[in-house]
């Protein structure tokens, strides 16, 4: 691990740089061995394949190798590489990822190396497998390459997976070492419809995915063809799998000034299952007041999709809204709210909130943007067929434009939400409603 000489001058080299007694670890390591591991007479990270082990030093000494020193000399350094050998912490791998390869810095097997005799480490091998997914390794890749993992999950999972394993030779092997990944959850945060796309349009359902639960919000018509919204906070019961009771809720009229969360009135009317197949196909099973049926659903594509997951940074920082939000300051008006979906320049709102005889009431608007943090267009409130209609169809919604909206974003995570219902004018300051902290953002 150390100069490179002649085979006849081997033995020299080994008595005239030894000390009586072993130095600081770092200091030694640049004495005797960075000058050589520069990754043009030797690969760098080759050295981390010593790191807690000086048996592997010492057995490439006896093949030439010729690093000055002590025993005691190379045990400090061993030590030393161990405290700063790179470690895999926390590898980001996408979910249902095919296979994501990760570089592998801290143990190398020789490939074209001038010394290849010198090969101490043939393979790397698992000792403990993961339990989330499966691994392999690809080794001798070339001078001054890294070895690579290739982490697969299996389907479905998520969170940390951590394993370990170690270099293998004829003769010595590396410590035992540990690696773990991160594996991101399918976020289904966005809106969606039912499959195919449009073949049902007039209703829809949001869901807005933090951690593992969903919360939807269900926007649909009742028996009587009238606007009814129902909402339901499903948490994760199996892999891709979310499920939790559905209600129907009254209270204050929109205009409502103040607006009372007290006399907002939850009614527990079914249940429902969100099962998807993968992250853009779904399929929606409820049952409501005793009718069952279950829809094919898919994400509302009208722009491009953000790819939405936990929040790593402020929300205020965020530059797309697509999210739930609510009266500000947050719980101050609870029982409202507004979905944001937001596509390139454009976003659809859908405002679930109350009619002037406290009766569930939802409206959209369509708001392009207009100016630098500023969305606006009409707001509409629709009739169509009932919520349980087979088939449903689209022909039968009809929309009514009631007023104009404007929403004016102060950053990633405060807006006005101004609006004109009937010739009510209003405007509420609004904020994400964050129910598993940190949140969802997308991008």
């Amino acid at each position: 691990m150390g100069k490179t000489i002649a085979t006849g001058l081997v033995w020299s080299a080994l008595f005239l740089g030894a000390t009586a007694a072993a130095q600081d670890g770092a200091s030694l390591f640049n004495q005797m061995c960075s000058v050589c591991h520069d990754d043009v007479q030797h690969p760098k990270a080759l050295v981390y394949n010593s790191a807690g082990n000086v048996a592997i030093i010492e057995a490439v000494n006896a093949k030439g190798m010729g690093a000055a020193g002590s025993l005691a000399d190379h045990t400090s350094i061993a030590a030393y590489l161990d405290s700063v050998k790179p470690t895999i912490d926390r590898a980001p791998v996408a979910p249902n990822s095919p296979g994501t390869k990760i570089p592998l810095r801290d143990i190398i097997v020789q490939a074209a190396d001038v010394h290849a005799d010198w090969k101490i480490i043939a393979n790397i091998v698992t000792v403990s497998p993961p339990t989330k997914g499966t691994v392999r390794y690809l080794v001798a890749n070339g001078f001054a390459i890294p070895s690579y993992v290739i982490y697969t999950p299996f389907p479905g999972q998520s969170g940390v997976d951590t394993w370990t394993y170690q270099g293998t030779g004829a003769t010595e092997s590396t410590t035992v070492r540990t690696a773990s990944v991160n594996i991101a959850a399918d976020n289904y945060q966005g809106l969606w419809w039912a499959a195919p796309a449009g073949s049902e349009s007039g209703w829809g359902i949001n869901f807005t995915h933090q951690g593992d639960t969903i919360f939807a919000s269900w926007f649909t018509y009742d028996l009587t063809g009238k606007g009814l919204w129902l909402v339901m906070t499903a948490p994760k019961t199996a892999s891709n799998t979310y499920s939790g009771a559905l209600y129907t809720t009254t209270g204050p009229p929109f205009n409502a000034v103040p607006f009372s969360p007290a006399q907002v009135a939850a009614t527990q009317v079914g249940n429902g299952t969100l099962t998807f197949i993968d992250a853009n196909d779904g399929i929606f099973t409820y049952t409501v007041n005793g009718i069952a049926q279950n829809k094919a659903i898919i994400r509302q594509i009208f722009g491009t999709l953000p790819s939405c997951a936990t929040a790593t940074g402020s929300l205020a920082a965020a530059t797309n809204y697509q999210d739930l939000w609510w009266a500000s300051p947050a719980g101050s008006e609870s029982g409202w709210g507004i979905n944001l979906t937001h596509q390139d320049d454009t976003i659809f709102a859908t405002w679930f909130t109350y009619d002037v005889d406290h009766s569930p009431m939802w409206l959209v608007v369509t708001a392009p943007k207009t100016g630098p943090g500023v969305y606006s267009g009409t707001l509409y409130r629709t009739t169509g067929p009932a919520f349980n209609a087979l088939p449903f169809n689209p022909a039968s919604v009809t929309p009514a434009a009631v007023g104009p909206a404007t929403f004016t974003f102060i950053d990633g995570n405060n807006a006005t939400f101004a609006y004109t219902v009937n010739g009510v004018a209003q405007n509420k300051a609004i904020t994400r409603e964050v129910f598993n902290p940190p949140g969802t953002v997308c991008q």
